[in-house]
């Protein structure tokens, strides 16, 4: 990519992540997304600031900051770690922030890897709230990680 600001990265399209992604474009950021589920990508089909990505890989070689919106630890472990998972591209320029709710021991095993192999920063960041708070901006977001990436 040129000069200009990086897509911002969101995998998982399911109920929350497609409106966190339409609050995103209501509020003019590019997303570039990713669900496995191709029927969760056809609300953003030909829609401006969306861009489809084929696999977290390619995901995490065109954002620098990717949210993940998953249903669980083991989505977001696959999310990350398999054969094109983010960690593929992922650089010390990445920023992982997770939205989804995951077990505690795991979420610091994953931050620790991805830091270890690839120098990324990770922000753990539950949600409270449905998708009408997560439409209108109102969502509750618990924020763990390093000070540095807050």
């Amino acid at each position: 990519m040129s000069n200009h600001i990086k897509p911002i990265g969101f995998i998982g399209i399911g109920l929350m992540g497609n409106c966190l992604v339409k609050r995103l474009i209501k509020k003019e950021y590019t997303i570039n997304i990713f669900d496995k589920n191709k029927d969760n990508l056809k609300d953003f089909m030909n829609k401006r600031r969306i861009l489809l990505s084929t696999s977290p890989a390619k995901l995490s070689q065109d954002c620098d900051v990717i949210f993940i919106c998953v249903d669980n630890t083991k989505s977001v472990a696959d999310v990350i770690f398999q054969e094109n998972g983010i960690i593929k591209n992922a650089s010390k320029n990445t920023i992982i922030v997770d939205l989804s709710t995951t077990l505690a021991n795991e979420t610091v095993n994953f931050s620790n890897k991805l830091s270890t192999e690839k120098g990324a920063s990770w922000i753990d960041a539950p949600m409270s709230g449905g998708p009408d708070k997560a439409l209108n901006g109102s969502l509750a977001v618990m924020i763990g990680g390093e000070k540095k990436d807050r």
